[in-house]
């Protein structure tokens, strides 16, 4: 029972990640459909949000304020090992897209801690991880998801007049 977040299926559809607002941030555990468990996910001090699941499965990257600014990490999905700082910026980020064969993350940056002005970059996370921009615009684009080609992203944007939101 509680206020749960950001519900997210892993790949093989058997297994799931979702957030609970704890006393100290929030509190995520693990899914384990075909058991019917549900242990607990440590992800550290501070809130944390936007799971994401890596292509195969192995991997879980989300974003945490534990330093004031949200900044992505990643932690093996398991649980078996502790979480490790992926990408921190000046600005908050949070990932929402991983490319097909892993190669690549997409995640948007805004200055402010409500995400209402959004730039999003690439981040290579193989070879040299210097991020790249993507979508660099005065609108706001939200929800970005890929196509199962990995030949499209689609979006909601104001870019209309209409609010995002």
């Amino acid at each position: 029972p509680g206020n749960l977040l950001d519900p997210r299926l892993a790949p093989d559809g058997q297994r799931g990640v979702v957030g609970e607002d704890g006393p100290h941030g929030t509190e995520w555990w693990r899914l384990d459909l075909a058991r019917d468990t549900t242990p607990r996910f440590n992800v550290g001090a501070g809130s944390s949000e936007i799971p994401l699941w890596s292509p195969d499965g192995n991997e879980i990257v989300f974003s945490s304020n534990r330093d004031g600014v949200y900044s992505l990490y990643r932690k093996p999905a398991n649980g078996a090992k502790e979480e490790e700082l992926l990408l921190r910026t000046k600005q908050n980020i949070g990932a929402f897209c991983w490319s097909r064969v892993g190669q690549f993350m997409l995640y948007d940056s805004s200055p402010g801690p409500t995400f209402v002005t959004r730039d999003w970059w690439v981040r290579p996370l193989e070879g040299e991880r210097t991020r790249l921009p993507f979508i660099q615009t005065r609108f706001v684009e939200v929800m970005g998801a890929s196509t199962r080609s990995g030949r499209s992203m689609a979006s909601i944007s104001d870019e209309t007049g209409r609010e995002v939101g």
